[in-house]
């Protein structure tokens, strides 16, 4: 009996009166089929974690803080190991790094660069990150980048004119 069926038996009122209307035997053995389901299950998984400690595949062992501590609103992130020709996937997922705000980004062990875009489509670039079983802050200011500086720069400025 599947796991839903059994549920289902269990604890609708129509399925109350199902349950009580098995025979003992086939009680045991629904229960029995739940219990081996739950037991694969977990048995899969603890195989899973064995290969995957086995082969190498951590799922990450360094992190890197990203704070935002610039006037700008950081759009994407990309951290690539300094090998890659490509930076891989924005790791902000479509969300923005407002100015005050921080994120994590787990990693794994090695040498990366990183990439940011703010909300003009500027480009901060940082490269050789060191994270090998470590943790690692990465602080923008806008002195961080020429880009952001300059930008801060004009619209310290454009303030002090008006």
């Amino acid at each position: 009996m599947a796991n839903s069926s059994l549920r289902l038996l269990q604890e609708s009122s129509a399925g109350a009166a199902a349950w009580q209307s098995l025979t003992e035997r086939e009680r045991t053995v629904a229960i029995g089929t739940r219990v081996a389901e739950q037991t694969s299950m977990r048995f899969i998984v603890s195989l899973a974690a064995i290969a995957c400690a086995a082969t190498g595949c951590v799922t990450s062992d360094s992190s890197l803080l990203v704070s935002n501590r610039s006037d700008f609103e950081i759009h994407e992130m990309y951290v690539t190991p300094i090998e890659s020709p490509s930076w891989g996937p924005n790791l902000l997922h479509g969300d923005i790094l407002f100015p005050g705000e921080s994120t994590y980004v787990g990693l794994d062990c090695g040498t990366y660069d990183a990439m940011l875009i703010d909300e003009t489509g500027a480009v901060c670039e940082v490269s050789t990150l060191d994270l090998c079983f470590d943790d690692a802050d990465w602080i923008i200011r806008n002195s961080s980048c020429s880009v952001f500086e300059k930008r801060a720069a004009a619209a310290a400025a454009e303030k002090a004119a008006h």
